[in-house]
């Protein structure tokens, strides 16, 4: 789970921030490896479980603003449902 978390926050940082690969990296390295990211991972596993698809989910619904036509809806309800 801690590594679909990092995987979302890059998506996120690439996406929503705009941020090219190599800061993108840098962010999401230095976002999982503070102490409260990962006391969270530790122990409240069903808040990274619900951060994960959040963040997925906004990604996309950020690609889904710059290219209309992809079918990208049906992801995003299916990862909102896994966060609620």
């Amino acid at each position: 789970m801690f590594g679909v978390f990092a995987i979302s926050l890059f998506f996120v940082a690439q996406r929503l921030l705009k941020i090219n690969v190599a800061y993108s990296i840098l962010l999401t390295i230095f976002v999982i490896f503070q102490l409260a990211v990962l006391r969270t991972t530790w122990d409240l596993h069903r808040d990274i479980f619900g951060l994960a698809p959040m963040f997925l989910t906004f990604s996309l619904i950020q690609t889904k603003k710059e290219n209309p036509k992809s079918n990208v809806t049906l992801i995003a309800l299916i990862l909102s449902a896994a966060t609620a």
